[in-house]
């Protein structure tokens, strides 16, 4: 499935493209006919046509040559499929894409040059960047269609989403070659330890210098960097001849090392035992650690937070050591954004968290400490962040968690009903959960934590007693709903 962040940029036709493509691809069709397609999208029979056609001419253009439309029918290839290629070449097809490749590499080019040369009148210009425009609003990013510019308080947020967004459509190939500037930072790169990683993608690492020397070129520079200063290998602070090249200001040349720095040492990817960046992440940590610094007084609050619940496995000094540093790199990747959401972790958050039980009980824990947290008076800017940060961290406690140290079930059980149909389906719908134990009916409900019916007046004996009324001639519509309850309950019974 494509991200938030490329879904809204694609217009109707590429979204209902990706659709059949979703399909097929994930039943494993090779041969399946444009009437059995128009019956499963409920789509006219000319309009599938349309889009089975189009599909035929982009794959084409691709030279993925294994699709065709014959005869009203279509046969191809499933195994040779180029999935996420195919994803990028509409994402690079879309008008967002285009303009906003515009703004970064043409940015003296005007809106009527734009349009002109997209074939677009401004009205439609308007229509088709909406989603996107209200997309952006989400982290303080005004996307400002009449002078061609994103812009915000913050530039860093925008050399962020620049990153994310031409790494999904590209991975940043598109301005690796761009001009004479990008080719002589691949050359800079191929000669430096910066291309031999362990973290990082070398294209993801030029691309962080493309971007921001782009940004730097157009007059878009750093305000003051609202960290303190970070601890970097000889390989960045070695870059100052190359900033010198394009930046002559002193104080944005040190700047943008500094980002150039953070981006590739400190961007918000968890830390393994063997990363590359562990070593200059711990010291900072330490050096913080020394000052008495509040984020890293954060760390160790939540670390004893969560040991005193009981949450974590037994853990060795170098597992410790990597719990400590994941919480700080998060802790500090907010901090630096303050109350806008940090763009790289909300656009990658799965808000779908029905098939997650234990992240979702990390993260409400979490939470919990994070709202007294957020009643100081140097961490308010946390309430807008919290249940995004609170998910960040239960990801990386995940891997330490200990839910065998606390064994405790939600006993739930449903009054019988008829409908012998919808009594299995909510059984078994019940019995996958881990958390939940199916208990069967019984006038004694002493024991049960839940009592599902399909009618309050099923349970109206039963005072006192949490309930839930799933109406059973609509079954498929109360599933969200009962786990969220269900979730809420289990916490309540597990947590206090």
């Amino acid at each position: 499935m494509l991200s938030e962040m490329a879904f809204v940029v694609l217009d109707k036709p590429a979204k209902n493209k990706l659709q059949i493509m979703e399909f097929l691809f994930t039943e494993a069709l090779e041969s399946v006919s444009l009437a059995f397609l128009c019956e499963k999208f409920s789509y006219t029979y000319p309009t599938i046509q349309t889009l089975c056609n189009e599909l035929q001419q982009d794959f084409h253009k691709m030279d993925f040559l294994d699709f065709r439309v014959s005869k009203g029918k279509i046969s191809w290839c499933s195994k040779n499929y180029p999935y996420r290629a195919y994803q990028q070449f509409l994402i690079q097809q879309s008008i967002p894409y285009r303009w906003l490749k515009t703004t970064l590499l043409h940015p003296k080019k005007t809106i009527d040059d734009f349009c002109y040369e997209s074939f677009v009148s401004r009205t439609t210009l308007t229509r088709r960047m909406k989603p996107l425009t209200d997309f952006l609003a989400r982290f303080d990013i005004r996307l400002n269609l009449s002078k061609m510019q994103l812009q915000s308080l913050n530039e860093a947020s925008i050399r962020v989403f620049y990153a994310y967004y031409f790494w999904l459509g590209s991975f940043g190939e598109e301005l690796a070659t761009y001009d004479e500037l990008a080719r002589k930072e691949n050359n800079l790169l191929e000669n430096s330890p910066l291309s031999n990683l362990n973290f990082i993608h070398p294209k993801e690492t030029l691309l962080f210098f493309t971007i921001s020397r782009l940004r730097a070129d157009a007059g878009f520079y750093l305000r003051e960097t609202p960290f303190k200063e970070l601890i970097f290998p000889e390989a960045i602070t070695a870059l100052s001849a190359y900033t010198a090249s394009f930046i002559t200001d002193p104080i944005q040349k040190n700047r943008h090392i500094d980002f150039l720095g953070y981006m590739i040492y400190y961007y918000p990817y968890f830390v393994d035992e063997s990363d590359e960046r562990l070593p200059f992440i711990y010291d900072y940590f330490h050096m913080l650690s020394d000052k008495n610094d509040e984020l890293a007084g954060l760390v160790y609050e939540l670390l004893s937070y969560i040991e005193e619940k009981n949450l974590l496995c037994p853990l060795s000094q170098p597992e410790t050591r990597l719990l400590k540093i994941n919480f700080f790199k998060t802790f500090l990747n907010y901090s630096i954004f303050k109350e806008v959401p940090f763009p790289s972790i909300e656009l990658s958050l799965d808000n779908d968290f029905s098939e997650l039980g234990e992240i979702v009980c990390l993260s409400d824990v979490i939470e919990s400490f994070l709202k007294k947290v957020n009643r100081r008076k140097d961490f308010d800017w946390l309430k807008s962040q919290r249940k995004n940060m609170a998910y960040t961290l239960a990801t990386t406690i995940l891997p330490f968690y200990s839910p065998q140290q606390l064994p405790v079930s939600l006993n739930v059980t449903v009054v019988p009903t008829p409908d012998y149909l919808a009594m299995k389906e909510i059984r078994e719908y019940l019995e996958n959960l881990k958390f939940v134990n199916y208990a069967p009916f019984s006038t004694d409900l002493r024991e049960i934590d839940l009592c599902i019916a399909s009618s309050e007046k099923l349970v109206a004996d039963f005072s006192g007693l949490p309930s839930f009324i799933i109406p059973f001639e609509h079954p498929n519509f109360y599933k969200r709903r009962l786990f969220d309850q269900l979730l809420t309950l289990h916490n309540k019974k597990k947590f206090g």
